[in-house]
C-alpha cells in the first residue's frame, strides 16, 4: 500500500478541493508533513484513515491502480455510478461485474429511431 499521497491524490480521495486542503493546513484541522528535499505537502496513509474516521466521511476505495469513486446510489442489491464507463472499467477487478446498464445520448440522428425534425419534437 502506497504510504505518502500528495495534496491532488487527497483532495481526489476525500472529494475536496486542493486548496480545501492546503487551508486545512494552515487552520491546523488537517496538517501535512512536508518533503525534506522539495517541501511538498504529504499525507499518509493513517492522516487520511484517521480524518475520515473523526468527519465519518466516505471515501474512494483503490483498485489496483486507479480511483473508485464512491457510488452515486447504493442499495443491498447494488451500486450505481454516473462516470465515464471507459474510467469506471479501468477502475474495477476483472470479472466482478454482474451487469453494467449504460444510458447513450439520445437525439443525435445515428440511428433512424433516433432523428427527430426539430428540438421540440424531441422534447415532445
Amino acid at each position: 500500500m502506497k504510504n505518502k499521497y500528495s495534496v491532488s491524490e487527497v483532495a481526489s480521495l476525500l472529494g475536496v478541493n486542493k486548496e480545501t486542503l492546503r487551508r486545512w493546513d494552515r487552520n491546523g484541522k488537517f496538517k501535512s508533513k512536508r518533503h525534506p528535499i522539495n517541501n511538498y505537502r504529504y499525507y499518509n496513509h493513517e492522516q487520511i484513515q484517521s480524518l475520515v474516521k473523526e468527519l465519518q466521511l466516505e471515501f474512494a476505495t483503490k483498485k489496483g491502480n486507479s480511483i473508485l469513486p464512491v457510488p452515486f446510489f447504493k442499495t443491498d442489491l447494488g451500486l450505481l455510478y454516473n462516470l465515464d464507463v471507459i474510467d469506471f472499467l479501468k477502475a474495477v477487478d476483472s470479472e466482478s461485474i454482474d451487469l453494467i446498464f449504460a444510458d447513450p445520448p439520445y437525439n443525435i440522428s445515428k440511428a433512424e429511431w433516433d432523428s427527430f425534425s426539430s428540438q421540440q419534437q424531441y422534447v415532445d
